[in-house]
């Protein structure tokens, strides 16, 4: 659309515009289930932002961002951390590791650090190289860390993903549809 580019336009009008072919050409419910089962990464930054909106806390994409699995797509130890999950087979592992539920913001030297790393070394880590999302600046992984550092033996299992998944897409819906 020309308003887009016309300085003459405000951005009022523009998000106005938006805003009403959302309402008029989308469903909530649709969109809410497309997002249940999206692998899409770059809805992983929306979902970021958002929820740093949500929790009123700081939020900027650093020049060396990573998209991280929580529970990791691969590694050594998968078959293991897979059960811990409660993901027996292959089948529900590889229906479930790709959802924008399973996956955060983290710096890339964060990121590399703890690899494919059992939830537990993620959320307390920080022994002399190595380090953790506990090291972050991002809204999410701040959040685990507050929820799980000092449990004993903390799991992301798959009720944690399908959870997380269900929050990200009402999220995602509240602020397109601008609704509570």
């Amino acid at each position: 659309d020309a308003k887009l580019v016309d300085p003459s336009i405000s951005d009022q009008e523009i998000e106005e515009d938006f805003s009403a072919h959302i309402r008029t050409h989308w469903d909530k419910e649709t969109i809410r289930a497309a997002l249940l089962d999206c692998e899409n990464p770059q809805l992983v930054y929306l979902n970021e932002l958002l929820f740093a909106r949500e929790h009123e806390m700081p939020f900027s994409i650093g020049a060396k961002c990573d998209i991280e699995h929580i529970m990791p797509g691969s590694g050594k130890n998968l078959v293991v951390i897979r059960d811990d999950a409660g993901l027996g087979s292959r089948e529900d592992f590889d229906a479930i590791v790709n959802r924008l539920g399973n996956k955060i913001l983290l710096e890339a030297s964060i990121n590399r650090s703890v690899g494919n790393e059992w939830f537990r070394t993620k959320v307390s880590t920080t022994l002399g190289a190595k380090t953790g999302y506990i090291d972050s600046d991002y809204p999410i992984a701040q959040k685990l860390v507050e929820k799980y550092q000092f449990e004993n033996k903390p799991y992301w299992t798959k009720q944690d993903i399908e959870e997380a998944t269900e929050k990200a897409s009402d999220r995602i819906v509240r602020f397109l549809f601008k609704a509570d």
